[in-house]
């Protein structure tokens, strides 16, 4: 059965939108990294490379640091950068923009040195 004439049968599109979410019951597991099912660095994967977070915005001048082993009690180690972003901008007025040039452009500039690979 095609679906949105891609010619893709219905299951393989749902398993690959879903991927693990379905095969975990809709439940995320708090024990083991997202980063496998979403494809996001983990706040775990960041222990030992750094003890502070830097997070800045490139649409206006909001910047901190903040304690990595607070983030992790916090929101756990398996929390997906993405989402922990779009956490910490929740206050932030552009975070619910419907304008795609306007949202919130939340990031973490530690993160490209650390997992980038150098030729």
């Amino acid at each position: 059965m095609a679906l949105f004439g891609f010619g893709l049968p219905l299951a393989i599109l749902i398993v690959g939108l879903m991927g693990a979410w379905i095969l975990r019951g809709f439940r995320p597991r708090h024990d083991e990294p997202m980063s496998s099912s979403s494809g996001s660095i983990t706040l775990g994967e960041l222990v030992g490379k750094l003890q502070m977070l830097g997070i800045a915005c490139s649409k206006c001048d909001r910047r901190g640091l903040l304690r990595l082993d607070r983030l992790i009690e916090e929101h756990r180690p398996g929390k997906g950068m993405t989402v922990l972003g779009q956490v910490l901008a929740g206050d932030c007025p552009r975070a619910a923009s419907v304008s795609i040039n306007d949202r919130c452009g939340v990031n973490f500039p530690q993160l490209p040195d650390l997992f980038m690979r150098r030729p």
